[in-house]
């Protein structure tokens, strides 16, 4: 029997449900009818036109392309995880797939909602600021919001994006890195509290860049340098010790089969938040600010913008068009409703780049 999670060492994860029906199989070469194919719903976009200002935002910039997936966007890729190589499936069809009732899921999921206890965590958005940290930030946040859930809400403190920036050789800090590759390394390296600027002044290492109004104008630069005060033994001098500072993972990185939204949903409500890493993003991205985000049409034969990488928290289905979504948390505070928002299944390739690790 196929294992349904896929580790970065090749050894499978426990299965956390029942294989997918014959309706839909698991190879991605399998495309379904063409009844399965129809568009659906729609988007209300903002009206600003981003297209022509710095991308920042993105690690997966023009000149270092293969930083966050570099198949991603193209029609053949390769699984950021697994190194399996696979063909990209227009959208629609992933989302006509989508019946959470047929896994005995329900049709609107909230992390916020099931963990209260960790509200505040999940919750909060982290805005990664003038610097294409997206990767450091989305590996931060889910490895933060589960360590919160696994502890029953004991543990409130914020993980630092920071330290995978500065302190981990898998990324080139605010040039671009991958969020399976950060988490990986994190079992070894493990995770130190930090939180944001100026949100934690008695913690190990905060984020060093202030939020600012998407797209930022100024590409932020920072050394590849890990403090020194982070790995010696101590955190800010003798204040506090580095083992009361810094967390592992309990598990290496996994992930989900492309397109296997199922298998993403039940991570979601049985362990908390997921990494996802998607594009391409177009320029109409940047201005959602409601409704259920969906590739305009005319942009879905253009080379787009570059990657992102943020988490998913939930999902549901739009009332006014039945559209399918996932709950997102963005690291751009100025994006949807204060950081969240809703972006459409089976839109940017977004089930095809997933992880996470167990805390």
């Amino acid at each position: 029997m196929v294992q349904r999670h896929q580790a970065l060492n090749g050894q499978p994860r426990p299965n956390l449900g029942r294989r997918l029906r014959p309706r839909w199989k698991r190879r991605p070469d399998h495309k379904l009818s063409e009844e399965h194919k129809k568009p659906l719903g729609g988007v209300i976009p903002g009206q600003t036109d981003y297209a022509k200002l710095p991308l920042s935002e993105f690690a997966n910039v023009a000149k270092n392309k293969g930083k966050l997936g570099e198949a991603f966007g193209t029609r053949h890729g390769r699984d950021p995880i697994t190194g399996e190589s696979y063909n990209f499936y227009e959208g629609n069809f992933v989302a006509a797939a989508f019946d959470p009732a047929d896994w005995n899921l329900p049709l609107n999921f909230d992390a916020r909602q099931k963990w209260p206890q960790c509200r505040a965590i999940i919750g909060t958005v982290r805005d990664q600021g003038k610097c294409g940290s997206c990767w450091a930030v989305a590996t931060a946040e889910v490895m933060n919001d589960r360590l919160c859930i696994a502890s029953g809400g004991a543990e409130q403190r914020e993980l630092s994006p920071q330290y995978p920036l500065s302190c981990y050789d898998g990324g080139s800090g605010c040039q671009g890195g991958d969020v399976a590759v950060a988490m990986h390394e994190a079992t070894t390296k493990g995770m130190v509290f930090g939180g944001m600027l100026n949100r934690s002044k008695t913690a190990c290492l905060p984020y060093e860049f202030e939020p600012c109004e998407h797209p930022c104008q100024v590409q932020g630069v920072i050394p590849h340098e890990c403090p020194a005060h982070v790995d010696d033994g101590t955190c800010l001098g003798n204040t506090f010790k580095l083992a009361d500072q810094k967390v592992f993972p309990k598990s290496d990185v996994y992930t989900c089969p492309p397109n296997d939204w199922a298998c993403i949903a039940q991570e979601i409500m049985t362990y908390g938040p997921v990494a996802v890493t998607f594009g391409t993003v177009h320029s109409d991205f940047y201005g959602y600010h409601a409704g259920v985000y969906t590739v305009r049409e005319e942009d879905k034969n253009e080379e787009g913008l570059g990657m992102h990488a943020t988490k998913l928290i939930g999902w549901g289905f739009d009332e006014a068009t039945g559209h399918p979504y996932w709950l997102m948390m963005n690291s751009w505070d100025n994006w949807g409703i204060h950081g969240l928002g809703r972006v459409g299944v089976g839109e940017m390739n977004m089930e095809q780049g997933i992880a996470m690790v167990r805390m």
